[in-house]
């Protein structure tokens, strides 16, 4: 509901495919929910150029909902490159950026690598927002913790 606020017009992408409760939290917030290309099932890979170009035509200030890796169901993630063109669409676009973040630490054997895309972001654009869940990591399945994180272009925002 905390993005209706900024983002009353919006619709909200997920990329296909995703995570289904992704869809459950969207229609929940009474966003219209899409989709981008993501999974080239013949390749068995990213489909960059189908997703690039959907990210392109999609509304100004749509809301993406991304995962930071590990993406689930796919198990494809991009490539530091791969994101570098992902966010130079979002910020040419003015899209927010949600990302989820459940698999810290599980793509590769460095956290740091894991978390090239948020940081990227986080560090270039304030239109991104984090969920974490630890579930996993911390092996809380039982209390469904996690952190909500937000990155704003000013106080008043």
């Amino acid at each position: 509901m905390l993005l209706q606020k900024f983002f009353p017009r919006s619709k909200a992408y997920c990329p296909d495919p995703t995570w289904s409760l992704h869809h459950n939290i969207i229609r929940s917030c009474k966003f219209e929910l899409c989709f981008f290309r993501w999974y080239n099932p013949v390749t068995k890979g990213i489909d960059m150029a189908g997703m690039l170009e959907d990210l392109s035509n999609i509304e100004d200030e749509s809301i993406l909902l991304l995962q930071v890796s590990c993406q689930n169901p796919s198990g494809c993630d991009p490539t530091k490159d791969e994101w570098d063109q992902i966010m130079a669409v979002c910020m040419k676009k003015k899209h927010f950026v949600f990302f989820d973040s459940a698999y810290q630490g599980f793509a590769n054997d460095d956290y740091n690598e894991d978390m090239y895309s948020l940081r990227n972001f986080a560090d270039n654009y304030n239109r991104v927002m984090l969920t974490q869940s630890f579930s996993k990591n911390f092996g809380l399945y039982g209390e469904r913790t996690g952190c909500l994180s937000m990155i704003c272009k000013d106080h008043e925002e």
